[in-house]
């Protein structure tokens, strides 16, 4: 081989390694997907001090074997490169979605019916609900909502560790503005998405989360709705930029409260408009052919 690709998925330490000896003699580019041990440490999960220091050196290791590091924000760049990685090295690369899930046009009426969302303004948050998406703060905005504006709807879409307990927690605030569907098929998610007036990213107030972008954002935008972001840092940039949506502090019940009524009031052109904004910025900057265009350059510059 004249070259390397080596993914680093979310959830692996890194290289395995047997793999070492293999990338001293070919050039490779690893793609990082996660950050070593921050990760670890946020998640609570492993709190070794010698295992954390031992991953984050195993980590630089591989960083100063790389011929080139491709990471999925600016804040990833910037952090490694106060870790000590050659400003040469790292390239940013944004993700893209499952393009084929993206929705045809269907009729939504009867869906709307179906699912609940019909005669409602729908708040939609679709994936995992656990400890980093920090949703109570979600349900007490809702609560905050729930009596003056009866037609503003929260809707959670998915599975997770916490959501038998945020159901239980709408229920102790007697929420009526709040509707859970289960886990849906990946084919059916975009359709779904398609329903939303507003579309909603929420995670934990955490610093390692103001460097991440939620991979729900890339799909958010191809769907084409407007986006409420609820995370700081690179993922808030993203949205203030592509004017695709309003930004908002994460775990202020109070912040998303506002703002989603800001939406409410928002004629549906001006929905519409923020949307399209999205969808634009997504084919011209995040698409899955502007991503394999950037890898192409990357592989070409490593092997010349």
């Amino acid at each position: 081989a004249d070259i390397a690709y080596v993914y680093h998925p979310p959830g692996t330490i890194g290289l395995p390694a047997a793999s070492i000896k293999l990338f001293r003699r070919i050039p490779f580019v690893i793609d990082v997907q996660d950050l070593w041990p921050d990760t670890l440490t946020i998640s609570g999960m492993f709190k070794s001090r010698f295992g954390l220091w031992a991953v984050g050196k195993y980590c630089q290791l591989i960083y100063k074997m790389a011929n080139k590091i491709v990471v999925l924000s600016p804040g990833f760049r910037e952090i490694l490169i106060k870790r000590g990685v050659s400003n040469c090295k790292i390239e940013v690369v944004y993700n893209w979605c499952e393009e084929n899930q993206v929705p045809c046009k269907c009729n939504k009426s009867n869906l709307a019916r179906k699912l609940g969302f019909y005669g409602k303004f729908n708040v939609v948050f679709a994936g995992t609900m656990g400890k980093a998406q920090a949703l109570d703060a979600v349900l007490e905005a809702a609560d905050l909502i729930d009596e003056r504006f009866p037609s503003i709807q929260f809707v959670f879409v998915g599975g997770g560790v916490n959501v038998i307990r945020l159901k239980q927690k709408a229920i102790d605030l007697k929420l009526r503005n709040v509707l859970f569907l289960p886990r849906q098929p990946v084919s059916e998610i975009g359709t779904i998405l398609n329903l939303a007036d507003v579309l909603l990213v929420h995670l934990k107030d955490d610093p390692l989360f103001k460097i991440t972008i939620p991979s729900k954002t890339q799909a958010y935008m191809a769907v084409g709705r407007p986006i409420l972001m609820a995370v700081k840092g690179d993922a808030a940039e993203i949205v203030t930029k592509a004017k695709a949506g309003l930004t908002c502090i994460p775990e202020d019940a109070n912040c998303i409260a506002k703002i989603v009524k800001i939406f409410f009031k928002m004629s549906c052109s001006e929905l519409n408009t923020m949307g399209n904004n999205g969808k634009i910025f997504y084919e011209q900057e995040l698409a899955l052919r502007v991503g394999v265009h950037r890898f192409e350059k990357i592989f070409q510059s490593v092997v010349a």
